[in-house]
């Protein structure tokens, strides 16, 4: 990644980058929607975060059926 952000964001790999994401956003009132994942994946990933960053907003989240 080049620009102002790529000494901030170096190395970020995927959860890492949503940790830092969700926790930064608490300061800024961002709001969250999790889509996909194994059945109950998206509701089990929220209760985490919503433990770990108390003022993250998590507006929702959504699993569809998996259609092969």
């Amino acid at each position: 990644m080049a620009g102002p952000f790529a000494e901030n964001w170096a190395g970020a790999d995927g959860p890492n980058l949503m940790l830092r994401v969700i926790d930064e956003s608490q300061e800024k009132g961002l709001r969250h929607f999790f889509f996909g994942g194994g059945e109950g994946v998206a509701e089990l990933l929220r209760e985490k975060i919503q433990s770990r960053f108390p003022r993250a907003q998590i507006v929702g989240s959504h699993t569809p059926p998996f259609v092969h």
